[in-house]
């Protein structure tokens, strides 16, 4: 494994096309139920950056995480009695190099979307349950998946050449924006899009005892960010098994980890609140499943252990010959909204990897955090606008669609909520 690497060059290829967070299947309707006669609202990316609020993440907490399944009946994996975790992510493997895999092929869907009836935000509101998190729901101001936040962030840095996007939203109690995936496919390994990121993670990566039937580990993490109180899901690709403490302790809100206490370039000096990094290395995980319980429409079956912040890893893969010119201005921001800790890159020449190569974000991160504050601040301005645009539609679903590069807002021809009426009631004030 080589050297842990910290500041590259800020430089995006002009010989390959940027990823944006999802490509849609050509033929995705994004106005499928929206009444397009009016929008309701052109946004635009503001003009100039704002000062008023700081763009530094604080008081970040990790509240709650599931593993979705590929059961016909909608089901999470959460741990048994265990107050401070669900679920566990994939096991981080490795894979002696070189190898060769084939590209990304065929459609893909979110698990969250089809795996709780038509209520995307349920698994995380069910998991947050599971562990018992202290959440001040009527005070929380934006419950969003880190995917919406990505793709209001490529929208800002490239409105003109922007990917199409929808976003649902909605209203909880009188001031909460809630934003809800889309349920769209998404096809990988057309045109001039060529993946082996999936294939990567098969190949490196292994469920844990007890989520053999996993199809993805999501974590639900609270912050502060730009004057808003944030609950943000992100999906997880693995853990390193090396990097989890040597001596695991104790359940109780005081002593959980808080994902703040590691640095993400939002400092000068960021020796204090480094920790040693470690290399990738595999390891072993055994909670034996429980038994199963359903709530509303959606099964939990207790699998899995508590997953330290700290040992969280993004997978990805790039091309060996464009390593030097990464694009940090997409990456980091990925990393930095879900406060995860390390970055693991393959590098590969058409499907053939050479080098794995391992980021640490709590090391020497200034350069990339400062090249992007500018368009965080941004995003906090969006969506501080979006919420006021929801204050002002109470009761009314609408939706965020991004064509050509325009973001229009739209109302929805459907009462249809993200949540179900009794989960909703809990962002009221009471």
């Amino acid at each position: 494994m080589p050297h842990l690497r910290a500041n590259t060059r800020l430089y995006v290829s002009p010989y390959r096309r940027d990823s944006p967070p999802s490509p849609l299947t050509p033929g995705c309707n994004l106005q499928e139920d929206l009444i397009i006669s009016t929008p309701i609202k052109t946004l635009s990316v503001p003009i100039t950056s704002s000062e008023i609020y700081s763009t530094k993440i604080l008081n970040a907490e990790h509240i709650g995480s599931y593993n979705s399944t590929s059961d016909q009946q909608p089901t999470i994996i959460v741990p048994a009695k265990l107050p401070t975790a669900a679920g566990s992510p994939p096991e981080w493997i490795g894979h002696a190099v070189p190898f060769t895999l084939p590209p990304d092929l065929g459609p893909r869907s979110s698990q969250n979307n089809h795996c709780n009836n038509g209520s995307p935000l349920l698994p995380l509101m069910k998991a947050v349950d599971a562990i018992g998190a202290a959440v001040d729901w009527p005070n929380v101001d934006v419950v969003a998946d880190r995917n919406a936040l990505r793709k209001l962030l490529w929208w800002i840095n490239k409105a003109a050449q922007a990917e199409d996007f929808r976003i649902d939203i909605e209203l909880g109690g009188d001031h909460t924006l809630l934003m809800s995936r889309w349920r769209a496919n998404v096809t990988y390994g057309s045109g001039d899009w060529r993946t082996f990121g999936f294939g990567f993670e098969e190949s490196t990566t292994r469920n844990v005892k007890g989520c053999e039937k996993s199809t993805g580990h999501y974590r639900i993490i609270k912050y502060d960010f730009f004057g808003l109180r944030m609950v943000v899901r992100y999906e997880v690709d693995a853990y390193i098994p090396s990097a989890l403490p040597a001596k695991t302790k104790g359940n109780s809100a005081s002593e959980r980890e808080k994902p703040t206490s590691l640095a993400f370039g939002e400092h000068a000096n960021n020796d204090a609140n480094t920790s040693v990094s470690a290399p990738l290395a595999s390891g072993t995980l055994t909670s034996p499943p429980l038994s199963s319980r359903s709530v509303d429409t959606l099964d939990i079956v207790h699998a899995g252990r508590e997953i330290p912040q700290s040992s969280i890893i993004e997978l990805t893969t790039r091309s060996q010959h464009f390593i030097e010119l990464l694009n940090w201005p997409d990456l980091y921001p990925r990393l930095y909204l879900s406060r995860t800790r390390f970055l693991c890159i393959g590098l590969h020449s058409h499907g053939r990897f050479g080098e794995i190569r391992q980021y640490d974000m709590a090391r020497g991160m200034e350069t990339q955090y400062n090249a992007v504050r500018g368009a965080l601040q941004k995003l906090g301005q969006v969506l501080t606008e979006i919420q006021d645009l929801m204050e002002e539609n109470p009761g009314r679903r609408l939706s965020l669609v991004c064509e050509g590069g325009v973001l229009r807002v739209y109302e929805r021809a459907t009462s249809k909520s993200c949540l179900p009426e009794d989960v909703m009631k809990r962002f009221v004030a009471v």
